[in-house]
């Protein structure tokens, strides 16, 4: 039996089929239909700009650098302060030493009540509890010197080393002590004012003592003395 090929379809005697390349058309055309229909029914997606994340978001805190300076009573810096920075539990946060200006900068970890302590070698320290993070700026830190009431103690040989000096009131309460080094000098923290004695007693047991009045100055007190007996 003979097959006749015409377009799109094969005629076998009185039976009609349709031709493989028929098929394939009907194929791509029902695939090209599908993707077509998918593609509509897709979501279309947009990229939008996430807002920017606040300062303290996430548990995250920015630091915040606040400035200040440290200086004397006269307004002259002072050099060799540092500037440490506590909650006010006592936990230390930063610390700055200061620059040849007087100048430091400390990082502040949020804006809060802080406990500023400064304190320099022959400085009386100071303390303050400061807003800060709110500000950058710390008012100028005024530090004062340490007033102390200092002096050397000798004998006929030289500066005496380790010799006992003692300060007391006029009722006889010792309100400090000091010893003196290998070069015969002593210092101690000045007390409030007022009247007191001094008195100073070698190794070699030679003793000394002179009445001193305190006026919120630093005093300077020296002891020659004789030798002791075991000198």
């Amino acid at each position: 039996m003979a097959a006749v090929v015409t377009l799109g379809v094969v005629r076998v005697g009185e039976e009609v089929h349709p031709s493989f390349g028929a098929l394939a058309t009907v194929f791509w055309v029902a695939a090209v239909m599908s993707l077509g229909a998918a593609l509509l029914t897709v979501p279309t997606f947009r990229m939008r700009e996430l807002p920017e994340e606040p300062p303290g978001a996430g548990g995250h805190m920015r630091d915040t650098v606040v400035h200040g300076r440290v200086v004397s009573t006269t307004g002259r810096p002072v050099r060799n302060a540092v500037v440490t920075l506590l909650t006010p539990s006592g936990e230390q946060v930063d610390w700055s030493q200061v620059d040849s200006a007087g100048d430091f900068s400390i990082a502040v970890p949020g804006a809060g009540r802080y406990l500023v302590v400064t304190a320099a070698e022959g400085w009386t320290p100071e303390s303050r509890l400061a807003d800060l993070a709110a500000e950058t700026e710390i008012e100028p830190i005024v530090l004062r010197e340490r007033l102390t009431l200092a002096g050397t103690v000798n004998d006929p040989y030289g500066p005496v080393d380790g010799a006992v000096v003692a300060l007391t009131q006029q009722s006889g309460e010792v309100v400090g002590t000091a010893r003196s080094g290998t070069d015969g000098r002593y210092e101690m923290p000045l007390p409030p004012n007022g009247r007191y004695v001094l008195t100073a007693v070698t190794p070699a047991g030679a003793t000394a003592a002179s009445a001193v009045t305190v006026w919120g100055a630093t005093r300077t007190m020296d002891f020659d003395l004789p030798a002791g007996d075991g000198t």
